[in-house]
């Protein structure tokens, strides 16, 4: 039984960590050292000011907290 879930664990890795990565490496690292930050509300801070970061922010933890309901409520079902 364990291993069925073997491959999705490879494929999602292959298909998305991946890439993912190499974008983030080759396409955003030199926006983060160009501007002097570590994440991307610093440096949409930097950018266009603390209010899009402020947004940014509580964007994403808005979107967390309705994922991890998604998530209970699909391991619930």
């Amino acid at each position: 039984m364990p291993y069925q879930y073997d491959i999705m664990a490879v494929s999602w890795h292959c298909v998305g960590a991946i890439p993912a990565m190499v974008f983030l490496g080759s396409e955003m690292m030199p926006f983060y050292y160009i501007s002097n930050t570590h994440s991307f509300p610093g440096y949409l801070k930097v950018c266009y000011g603390s209010e899009a970061s402020v947004l940014s922010v509580i964007t994403f933890a808005f979107m967390t907290i309705l994922m991890s309901g998604a998530n209970m409520y699909a391991i619930l079902w």
